[in-house]
């Protein structure tokens, strides 16, 4: 493809740490494998699960927003952290190349995978030879 399906809007290194309104907020790190029929990320973000996660788009923008628990296991007492905590944020524009409406994404062990499918006059195929 010529256009790029998807790209970056925040360049920042998944461990760099910003401030927005008194809040920490990490850049997750992500995989991005293109297939022919689709694009799938794989999303980190460690003490996250399903319901602590938003995968949003609109317009042309794709928005991954997630919250780590900050629960202690019960019968355990916090003693050490040496790590911040916060919020996971990361934004992409989509091209015209991908099917926005038919996003799909699953949560398993702080693990995120956005499956997003492309369009079908966009995918490539073989041209028979008469």
């Amino acid at each position: 493809m010529s256009d790029k399906a998807l790209e970056k809007r925040n360049e920042q290194s998944p461990t760099v740490e910003t401030q927005a309104d008194n809040e920490v907020v990490f850049t997750p790190g992500i995989d991005i494998r293109e297939g022919d029929d689709s694009i799938t990320l794989i999303v980190d973000m460690p003490g996250t699960d399903g319901s602590s996660v938003d995968v949003t788009v609109e317009k042309n923008t794709l928005t991954i927003e997630g919250t780590p628990s900050l629960e202690v296991p019960e019968g355990y007492e916090l003693v050490n952290r040496e790590y911040n905590i916060g919020k996971y944020r990361r934004d992409f524009t989509l091209s015209n190349d991908v099917d926005a409406d038919k996003i799909t994404a699953k949560s398993s062990n702080g693990v995120l995978r956005v499956v997003i499918p492309k369009r079908e006059e966009r995918k490539a195929r073989k041209i028979k030879i008469a």
